[in-house]
């Protein structure tokens, strides 16, 4: 899928081999972006580090679709 902006555009494709630092990055500055100045600045970075770090992405499954499954007990 491809998006016109403005001032070019942007390209839009499932993940892929390869973009585990990306989504790992994605991952941390939307966590930090939405619970900084709610929880402890300690507590989100331990978040980030277990729950949003590049190794949580597997590669073959990026690229077959995988979606992060949720934990037990949760829709």
């Amino acid at each position: 899928m491809r998006i016109a902006l403005m001032n070019g555009e942007i390209g839009i494709r499932a993940a892929a081999r390869g973009d585990e630092d990306a989504l790992s990055a994605v991952g941390k500055a939307s966590f930090l972006e939405a619970f900084a100045g709610i929880l402890d600045g300690g507590d989100i970075i331990a978040h980030c580090e277990r729950q949003h770090a590049p190794t949580g992405w597997p590669t073959p499954a990026c690229a077959s679709g995988w979606r992060k499954p949720r934990r037990a007990g949760r829709r």
